[in-house]
């Protein structure tokens, strides 16, 4: 049995209820009737999962003094149980994966470090990490191997990353230029926690950068889709090694076109507006990335309503949808059916008392347009 929690050598987990996140390292829970800080090992958004009143399941720190007495293991999410641990996907690989894309496999390293030295000839132009997920040694062959961990399936559609990653990107690179030099077999194994999942897209709307470097990588790199299923034990189960992978909805994002939610919380008195959080939708046909990157930027102060709010905003979020299909007059109409008050029209600023990333109704109809109505060309 592989566990990633509540195994024979570990404490037994415990059940909490979500209440807030100050901060992505952080979030408060609720224990019967005490309130605790727990340690968040997620750093993605987990926008569709954090709500307040759901179910979470903690382990407790086996350090006394740490001020985390806690850790978050998982959430019950839609009748699943999904981890939240990113780390412990490192151990479904090696225990469940590996296992079964090498069942040959005479050697399996972990956290292995290669030569410092060049892959294309020149040290100096070589900016290959030093250590990776996995080697493994199977068929005369040396197989590089990285994991990402993906917590986000919604409609039965995974996307990853859940935030922008850079760092990712850059792994993704770095595999490539090592797979050029032939010395290595690299691959790129992304685990999926929901049993349901029947496709991965990599995240275009939260990180085109990453998804076009992918969709690159493919043609060289094995990339390989594996759900699993983890159940309140902490037990995992392999569901399926070789789910699809498809990159055609990245042409929406290469064509920069679809519409975007700014987000901006403003303290209250500013020209008369209530405090709380303002959501601006706007559509673009052409330049979405770099009109939405205008938006989050604080300008001077000037007459237009949305840059006097955006001056005083003291939290601002951008959010894209990037489709090929005019879908913004749909969008204002639904989320604003979900608003407090409709502010403005031209441009359209809908009003929200409270954070809409934390009302399921909202990121509920948010997914149904990143993972549906936007893949549909």
């Amino acid at each position: 049995m592989t566990y990633i929690f509540g195994g024979p050598d570990e404490p037994p987990p415990v059940e909490g209820v979500f209440i807030s996140r100050p901060n992505r390292f952080i979030i408060i829970a609720e224990m019967g009737d005490e309130t605790v800080r727990v340690h968040c090992p997620n750093p993605g958004r987990i926008w569709e999962i954090l709500h307040p009143g759901r179910k979470l399941i903690l382990t407790p720190s086996v350090t006394p003094e740490r001020k985390t007495p806690y850790s978050l293991a998982a959430a019950c999410y839609k009748k699943k149980t999904i981890p939240m641990n990113a780390g412990r996907s490192n151990k479904i690989t090696k225990e469940l994966i590996i296992p079964h894309l090498f069942p040959d496999a005479e050697d399996i390293k972990g956290e292995y470090s290669l030569p410092k030295v060049s892959t294309a000839g020149s040290a100096a132009n070589s900016k290959i990490r030093s250590r990776f997920d996995f080697l493994v040694k199977s068929g005369n062959k040396d197989h590089l191997i990285e994991v990402k961990s993906c917590t986000l399936t919604e409609r039965g559609v995974a996307m990853f990353p859940d935030a922008p990653t850079e760092r990712g990107r850059r792994h993704v690179e770095e595999l490539m230029e090592i797979q050029n030099t032939g010395a290595y077999e690299c691959h790129i194994i992304l685990v999926l926690h929901h049993a349901d999942t029947r496709l991965f897209i990599p995240n275009f709307h939260t990180d085109p950068d990453f998804a076009f470097t992918l969709e690159e990588a493919s043609k060289s790199i094995k990339i390989h889709a594996v759900s699993v299923e983890t159940d309140q034990s902490g037990s995992v189960t392999l569901i399926n090694p070789d789910l699809p992978i498809d990159f055609t909805p990245l042409k929406a994002a290469k064509a920069d076109r679809g519409f975007y939610i700014l987000l901006l919380h403003t303290p209250a008195g500013i020209d008369g507006y209530e405090e709380g959080w303002y959501g601006l939708i706007e559509g673009v046909d052409k330049g979405l990335r770099k009109g939405l990157e205008r938006r989050l930027k604080r300008k001077q102060r000037s007459g237009n309503v949305i840059e006097k709010m955006n001056f005083h905003a003291d939290e601002r979020k951008g959010i894209p949808v990037y489709s090929l299909q005019d879908l913004t007059q749909r969008a204002m109409k639904e989320f604003s059916s979900l608003s407090d008050e409709v502010v403005v029209e031209k441009p359209f600023l809908i009003f929200f008392k409270e954070n809409p990333i934390f009302n399921r109704e909202f990121t509920e109809v948010l997914f149904r347009y990143r993972h549906l109505e936007a893949l549909i060309t």
